[in-house]
């Protein structure tokens, strides 16, 4: 029960972020926080009374393909490689503030949330043991993708926001869309909301299911569940993936 309540208290926390980024992502078009609000919500509600996992798991998918606009905009800034090579290799290992930065970024990827959900939805797929490396090689493919895309933003912020003398004076996801808008074209504030709406809704649908299955043990360990059971690799989509 202690485990399940810091669980829910840290999915909490995320949902908060999330609907945070999507308000701000939606303030660069003037829509109002509570339609923004309303739109997930009539979303998140419309997978949960869908009751089906695959479909919820495509609706992901297909949100998270915006992500990769975020390489658009990293390509975009045209970064220099030779100069990213260099200062990789001056990481200030020995300052105690950049080492409390690294910190703070493990804190910001390694969440008890996302493991809960990992090991839930391969139950709810109903994997066998035969299944398993398939489903190793997703989660590692979808590791690499979700550090290139990381890589991606880090590149367009520093290539671009400092070279145009706009890391001072971003207060706000709006006035970061803006900046981006101004510097990487007439499409960038679009792209950039692209890619923060589909990384944010991702993470929304992620916690929800993380937080309803916590809530509902019997279902999502599928001791209850008439449901789960042993299907062939391509009725769960990871051969078509993978």
């Amino acid at each position: 029960m202690a485990v399940t309540a810091v669980l829910l208290l840290s999915c909490f926390g995320a949902l908060v972020t999330e609907m945070s980024g999507l308000v701000g992502a939606g303030s660069l078009f003037g829509i109002a926080p509570w339609e923004t609000l309303t739109l997930v919500v009539a979303l998140v509600i419309g997978m949960v009374v869908s009751g089906s996992y695959a479909v919820i798991e495509r609706i992901a998918v297909a949100i998270g393909l915006f992500t990769v606009a975020f390489i658009v905009m990293a390509v975009k800034a045209r970064p220099n490689a030779g100069e990213i090579a260099h200062e990789i290799w001056r990481m200030p290992f020995t300052d105690h503030a950049y080492l409390y930065l690294v910190a703070a970024n493990l804190g910001t990827s390694i969440m008890p949330w996302t493991i809960f959900y990992q090991q839930s939805a391969l139950i709810k797929k109903g994997l066998n043991s035969a299944q398993l490396r398939a489903a190793r090689i997703e989660t590692m493919l979808g590791a690499i993708l979700c550090q290139i895309l990381s890589a991606a933003v880090l590149i367009a912020s520093a290539s671009s926001l400092s070279t145009h003398h706009h890391a001072k004076g971003l207060d706000n996801i709006a006035q970061i869309g803006e900046a981006f808008g101004t510097l990487i074209g007439p499409w960038g504030k679009a792209v950039f909301a692209i890619g923060l709406s589909g990384g944010a809704l991702v993470a929304t649908i992620v916690v929800c299911l993380s937080a309803s299955w916590a809530m509902a043990r019997p279902w999502a360990s599928g001791i209850h569940s008439s449901n789960v059971r042993s299907r062939p690799l391509g009725s769960t989509g990871l051969s078509r993936r993978c």
